[in-house]
């Protein structure tokens, strides 16, 4: 179970699907350790969620597919 900082001010309703994705890495200089200018990594997939509780700003969702590990601050989306 998770709980979401969207809700239905944002459009979320009861009974939708999400994606959840990991957060890409950031890219670094193996050398200095210094991060490129270059965007990092893009996020990968890792996850579906179904919303079971909507407020006007907060929603709770039920996990129902991972792939990997989920983290705080993994990337929650629509479906392509």
């Amino acid at each position: 179970m998770v709980a979401l900082d969207r809700g239905s001010s944002d459009g979320l309703e009861v009974g939708h699907v999400l994606e959840i994705d990991s957060r890409g890495k950031a890219v670094k200089d193996k050398v200095s350790g210094i991060p490129f200018d270059s965007p990092d990594l893009p996020n990968e997939a890792a996850g579906s969620l179904l919303i079971f509780r909507c407020f006007e700003r907060v929603s709770y969702g039920l996990i129902m597919h991972t792939s990997r590990e989920l983290r705080l601050g993994d990337v929650v989306r629509t479906p392509n």
